[in-house]
């Protein structure tokens, strides 16, 4: 029988980190034609504008913005198998190692923090960077992923986004 409704006498801790990095609401990747609704196109009256449209657009549609990016990457590295390969192994360690763990990093019983993940994951990208063959292509990859992300945040109205504005702002991290 099922005690539903009672209230437990023994309580479970919590957990020590709660990751909010991707589980937050202005993280879910939205649906791709309410990012290429035409209906919501129109250029900003003034760089300000511009700039709250850029960070709230930014916000709402982050994983979206990081998959066309991923995308153009992978597509200027289909000539270079080995670079894609590695490429992709990075990705997945980022993936696995900062962006979708909800607890602390453990190594032989021992927390590793935040910061270090980070400095490891980076000294990792770049390192991997340096020894293929094509870093020149990813580099510029990335540029025109970032620009292209950039004009579309710029163009997009954000009068009808279901995320209230002033905490897409906030949490917008890449122009904070």
């Amino acid at each position: 029988m099922k005690n539903y409704g009672t209230i437990p006498t023994t309580s479970s801790p919590a957990p020590a980190v709660s990751n909010q990095r991707w589980n937050d609401l202005s993280s879910e990747r939205r649906p791709w034609k309410e990012i290429f609704d035409y209906n919501s196109i129109g250029f900003p009256h003034n760089l300000n504008d511009a700039i709250e449209r850029i960070e709230t657009n930014m916000a709402y549609f982050r994983k979206n913005y990081a998959e066309i990016v991923y995308l153009i990457v992978v597509l200027s590295l289909l000539w270079h198998p080995f670079s894609l390969a590695a490429f992709t192994i990075s990705v997945t360690a980022w993936n696995i190692l900062y962006f979708r763990r909800d607890e602390p990093l453990l190594v032989l019983n021992r927390r590793i923090e935040d910061w270090c993940v980070l400095l490891f994951l980076g000294t990792l990208t770049i390192l991997m960077l340096f020894l293929i063959d094509a870093t020149e292509n990813i580099l510029i990859s990335l540029a025109i992923g970032l620009v292209l992300v950039m004009i579309h945040g710029a163009v997009r109205n954000t009068e009808n986004l279901s995320l209230d504005q002033e905490a897409a702002a906030g949490s917008a991290p890449f122009l904070a």
